[in-house]
């Protein structure tokens, strides 16, 4: 008989081990410091009557990117994926990441137009979700493909 929590154990021993970082990026319009609190939003058009307001500018509402950094598994699709260069190795082309189920939601969020997870400075996006684990979900696998933007 397997014990699930003895093998979760392992699982998350082995993500200690050799994970690494990875950030999930997400974008979201929240609504604006200044337009919510004065009372110029009017909540039946569901827009801002103060359209000299410093902050949004008469939009109320403000992208923000919010970004979470968790521990992760990583595997290159395949070994002809890493270049070695005179400044060292670096990775192109798509990758698997493997993470905790309790980041599912964190995943789906990202996986929107608007989201991305950046990957060994790699901005990449998030093609599939899979669950993974008998009897029990113990890990999330997450294909990702490279969008060819390198944060500076």
């Amino acid at each position: 008989m397997i014990d699930p929590e003895d093998l979760k154990s392992k699982i998350d021993a082995f993500r200690q081990e050799i994970g690494r970082n990875v950030t999930f990026s997400i974008s979201s319009l929240e609504p604006c410091s200044l337009c919510l609190p004065s009372g110029f939003y009017d909540a039946k058009n569901n827009t801002t009557t103060y359209f000299t307001c410093p902050v949004c500018h008469g939009q109320y509402y403000m992208p923000t990117q919010t970004e979470t950094e968790i521990l992760a598994r990583i595997h290159w699709v395949s070994d002809q994926a890493a270049t070695a260069t005179p400044g060292g190795k670096y990775y192109i082309g798509d990758c698997n990441i493997h993470i905790e189920p309790q980041y599912r939601t964190l995943a789906e969020s990202a996986q929107n137009e608007t989201g991305k997870v950046v990957v060994d400075g790699h901005d990449m996006q998030i093609v599939k979700i899979i669950p993974q684990g008998a009897p029990t979900i113990n890990r999330i696998r997450l294909i990702l493909t490279g969008t060819g933007k390198r944060p500076v």
